[in-house]
């Protein structure tokens, strides 16, 4: 009657989205209970900005908890296209996106004029991202729990947690930016060359390939 296929239940929770958001949460948490370096400049990035700029030496993270932070990050930002594209796939993007960030910042730390800035964009691009996945964990832990959860617009969800991270790293970047080169314009420049066209043209890559929009 059923030629052999298995019957699912399609108002059981996801469990392996479930897993992932423990996963995300887990990390952040570890962080904040195990890497207080860099939970507090997180908390700097929101609260106190000139902390981060003028942060003693130290106050420089560990090593480990800047990698959590990198493997969180690239867990979060793969869970974005949980209901739209594989998650192996997903997970490749991510990797490559945060990869590609750090060969960016070594590049920038290469030219005298930008290294510091570039140093502080780098720790603000982090401390952003370490957010981020707290706001898509929690986001996929509850989704995970509801039934029939892809009709819940999940990406528009995770999509809207990952833009206002991003407006407010490009805010956190241009101030910046804007302290260290005395120069608005400079500092758009720079903003726009480094954030917003790398950003613009990556959801419009996104959405001709996997046909979002």
């Amino acid at each position: 009657m059923f030629e052999g296929n298995t019957i699912q239940n399609s108002e059981a929770p996801e469990i392996l989205l479930f897993c992932v958001a423990l996963a995300i949460i887990g990390l952040v948490v570890l962080i904040r209970q195990g890497f207080l370096k860099e939970w507090r400049l997180a908390d700097y990035l929101i609260f106190n900005i000139n902390r981060i700029w003028q942060r003693g030496a130290d106050e420089v993270p560990q090593a480990e908890g800047i990698m959590i932070n990198h493997l969180v990050g690239i867990l979060s930002l793969a869970t974005i296209g949980w209901f739209e594209i594989p998650f192996y796939y997903a997970i490749e993007i991510a990797a490559a996106i945060v990869f590609a960030k750090q060969v960016m910042f070594w590049v920038l730390s290469l030219v005298p004029k930008i290294s510091q800035l570039g140093n502080e964009h780098k720790i603000i691009d982090r401390l952003c991202r370490l957010w981020m996945s707290a706001g898509i964990g929690l986001v996929a832990l509850t989704l995970a729990m509801l039934p029939y959860p892809e009709i819940f617009h999940s990406f528009v969800l995770f999509s809207c947690v990952w833009a206002i991270c991003i407006v407010f790293r490009w805010i956190r970047v241009f101030q910046s930016a804007n302290r260290r080169l005395n120069s608005i314009s400079y500092s758009f420049l720079y903003l726009c060359a480094l954030e917003i066209f790398p950003v613009l043209a990556f959801v419009k890559l996104m959405c001709v390939t996997t046909k979002w929009i």
